[in-house]
């Protein structure tokens, strides 16, 4: 058997890396980019789900526990990469949802000389909370558009003593940043419940990725220019996305594992995560070149990007204080000191758990419980050679915890 080839860098790979001297985390440029590929591809490329075509296009907000992180320099990198490319509709600023249905429904010209007559459109903003003045429909209208698939025939939007405007073919991207503070003040509780959230990639983030007070030029650092070159050839790419047997298999493999109970998700965000791995895999696929295959390290990439943003989720949705947390985290601590070595797989301790710790709740609970929260009683989550995530008992815990019976 001929061993896999290697892929070489993709265009998100130099995109991370030329700009791994600046100081907004290296996932802030990641989605950014990400989102970028998405806005350029709009509606070229798709993927048969048998019952619907599932597009591209994603909702993306990058969080930070508090200002200071340049959120708005990847975003200000992907705006001016789509720009350039020259493809497809801008709306930044400050806006009313009104005015963005508005723009859409309009035909413009862009400096390209391309015309554009859909309702086709990347939303673009450094301030989420700027960005659409206060209009409790906005976020419900942004649901609604979101679902390409389900808007083929059109959108119509119709106010009283307002003409009826029509949207054509509406496929929406959207890149926008906040830190907690702000989000609360954007994200309403039928935001949260009703839909906007589940359909929203939410990059939660603590820590700037460098201190650089750029009085240098950084080494290695690409123009948007130059990136939006490298990305010219999605003007071209249109068609269908392949998926071959073993990553299929896969793919099915992992999604059967993640039926769960997760009635505490109040954000719905485990029962749409199967579809969000597949649109995150066709844009890394984008990000490597023409090719419309999806290839099992584009399908592993996706699904531990996908995995990862789950944590942003929980920073904004989880409300439960600690006395309740605490009853769920000796139900995983007890858990972990019945594996061997104390070490479990997460899928394996999900089953194990369940029903009493939803995929959610035990998410929270590893959060809290992780280096990542500076209390270090367990580690994880990291990877072996299988590929899958492990969290296991620090030693130097075991004898406590045995002792007090696993409670905490």
């Amino acid at each position: 058997m001929n061993p896999v080839p290697k892929e070489g860098p993709s265009w998100l790979d130099v995109l991370c890396y030329s700009t791994r001297a600046l100081e907004p985390p290296e996932r802030f440029f990641w989605w950014s980019g990400l989102a970028a590929i998405s806005a350029i591809v709009k509606k070229s490329v798709w993927l048969d789900r048998f019952s619907y075509v599932l597009y591209p296009n994603i909702y993306v907000v990058l969080v930070s526990a508090r200002s200071g992180l340049r959120k708005g320099i990847p975003i200000s990198y992907a705006n001016g990469i789509v720009d350039r490319v020259g493809v497809t509709r801008t709306i930044a600023g400050r806006n009313s949802i009104q005015g963005i249905v508005k723009s859409l429904g309009e035909q413009i010209t862009l400096e390209s000389g391309q015309i554009i007559n859909d309702a086709q459109a990347f939303l673009c903003t450094g301030e989420l909370d700027s960005f659409l003045v206060q209009d409790d429909q906005a976020l419900s209208i942004l649901t609604d558009l979101y679902n390409t698939h389900e808007n083929n025939n059109g959108w119509k939007n119709t106010l009283k003593n307002s003409p009826v405007e029509q949207l054509k073919n509406p496929c929406i991207t959207l890149l926008g940043a906040s830190n907690e503070a702000l989000l609360e003040n954007v994200i309403a509780e039928k935001d949260m419940k009703g839909g906007f959230i589940a359909r929203t990639f939410i990059i939660h983030e603590r820590k700037r990725r460098n201190v650089n007070s750029l009085m240098y030029c950084p080494e290695g650092l690409i123009s948007k220019g130059d990136l939006a070159d490298g990305i010219m050839y999605l003007k071209d790419v249109k068609g269908q996305f392949k998926i071959g047997e073993r990553v299929r298999k896969e793919y099915d493999a992992w999604y059967k594992s993640l039926e769960i109970d997760s009635d505490a998700d109040v954000t719905g965000v485990m029962e749409r995560i199967g579809d969000s791995v597949l649109k995150v895999a066709m844009l890394v696929q984008l990000s490597k070149g023409p090719e419309l295959t999806i290839t099992t390290q584009t399908m592993d990439t996706a699904i531990e990007q996908c995995e990862g943003f789950l944590q942003g989720i929980r920073k904004i949705s989880m409300t439960q204080g600690k006395s309740e947390i605490a009853v769920f985290v000796g139900l995983v601590i007890k858990m972990l000191l019945e594996e061997t070595n104390n070490e479990c797989e997460r899928i394996r301790a999900l089953q194990k758990l369940h029903p009493n710790v939803d995929a959610m709740m035990f998410d929270r609970v590893m959060d809290d419980l992780g280096d990542t929260r500076g209390k270090g009683v367990v580690k994880g989550p990291y990877r072996k050679p299988d590929k899958k995530i492990y969290y296991k008992l620090k030693e130097e815990y075991v004898e406590v915890y045995r002792k007090f019976g696993g409670k905490v």
